[in-house]
């Protein structure tokens, strides 16, 4: 993970908030803007980011509709987003509240920030939260940023999938429906029904990370496009975050199919997904074609480095997705769908062992063999 350093303006404990961890912006001090129930909902924010590492209480703390629609999405982003390999680095700092509609809804924009050293701050995230007042109740409870991002957003539904982008200029129906058609085939290859989907087609992932309430996180700068895809509620069971401009991510919505399989390997999910989808909008035979040229100049790496780890070659080829789309070639052209959904069971720690055996190359033999499976691109 990259360590961003930044200056950010200067923090204090500038409000009375008896035994609590949260810290809120000098700027405070002098906001002339009195927010009505400010201290009421400052107190249950710093509740429920004390609770939301546990997700058996964190949903807790949203609107019955929020849950019904996001689910999981409602605290995936923010989950232990203070620790950087198991150590507390980040705490919450409020830069701000204000009710956008008097009394009813509030904005809070809270940033997860260090102290590197006695010079140095680092930001992990300005993130953003939506939060309604029940006055009958004196209570919060709070909402997905999201709704409020796309409230003005073009959508359509082509199919089985409904799409939100910032407007209907820049929507290509076109390949709208090539996904929704793309959908049913790869439904049709798995065996089951076309799955219900939910695509938000942002142009960058700045505006991505935008949509999912985040003012500034490291990871929207990391490349110039991208996208994932998740679980939602019962209403977004399955949703596309896309970052490329598109309407056609076919790559991420294999990954919706791969999702019924439990305890992936990064290999063999990347992999089928490139085989089925593509990626970073080209076909396996571009990646493999890329990764031999690599391995012809760096011809070092050993069996478990390739299968293990994801070098990055350019902005678009990395050895995890290229390895395991030839992988996946290899076991589909041998034993059919079948063979994929056992290259997916195959635990990380069995694959230079089970991989062999699924492929009936000794194991001996197994690096020289894939070497030279690469080189014939």
């Amino acid at each position: 993970m990259k360590k961003i350093s930044f200056f950010i303006v200067l923090f204090i404990n500038s409000f009375d908030l008896t035994a609590q961890d949260l810290y809120l912006n000098i700027f405070n001090k002098i906001n002339n803007n009195t927010v009505k129930h400010k201290q009421e909902l400052l107190k249950q924010l710093d509740i429920f980011l004390k609770e939301k590492n546990d997700t058996s209480k964190a949903y807790n703390f949203f609107t019955s509709e929020s849950k019904q629609k996001w689910g999981g999405e409602l605290v995936y982003d923010l989950y232990q987003i203070e620790y950087i390999d198991g150590i507390r680095f980040f705490e919450p700092t409020v830069l701000g509240v204000i009710d956008f509609v008097p009394e009813k809804k509030y904005l809070l924009k809270i940033a997860y920030t260090s102290n590197d050293d006695s010079i140095h701050n680092s930001i992990r995230a300005i993130y953003n939260l939506v939060a309604n007042y029940d006055s009958i109740q004196n209570n919060f409870t709070f909402e997905k940023y999201t709704d409020l991002y796309i409230k003005n957003w073009y959508t359509t539904k082509i199919g089985n999938i409904v799409y939100y982008k910032q407007s209907s200029e820049n929507f290509s129906k076109k390949n709208a429906e090539r996904l929704n058609h793309f959908n049913d085939s790869i439904a049709h290859f798995f065996g089951v029904s076309s799955k219900k989907i939910t695509y938000f087609s942002c142009t960058n992932p700045i505006e991505l990370m935008n949509l999912q309430g985040f003012d500034f996180v490291y990871n929207m700068f990391l490349a110039r496009n991208g996208g994932y895809a998740r679980r939602g509620g019962q209403n977004l069971e399955n949703i596309i975050y896309a970052a490329n401009n598109s309407e056609y991510y076919p790559h991420e919505l294999v990954h919706l199919y791969l999702n019924d399989y439990d305890n992936l390997s990064n290999l063999a999910s990347e992999g089928i997904a490139t085989l089925l989808g593509g990626s970073s909008e080209k076909p396996l035979t571009y990646h493999l074609k890329i990764l031999s040229a690599f391995l012809k100049k760096n011809n070092d790496y050993d069996l478990k480095t390739l299968l293990t780890s994801n070098i990055k070659i350019d902005n678009d080829v990395s050895t995890l997705y290229a390895i395991g789309g030839l992988l996946a070639k290899l076991v589909y052209e041998q034993r059919g769908r079948k063979g994929l959904v056992d290259f997916l069971k195959i635990p990380l720690d069995q694959l230079e062992i089970q991989l062999p055996m699924l492929l009936g190359v000794p194991t001996t033999q197994f690096h020289q063999y894939l070497i030279l499976k690469i080189h014939e691109y």
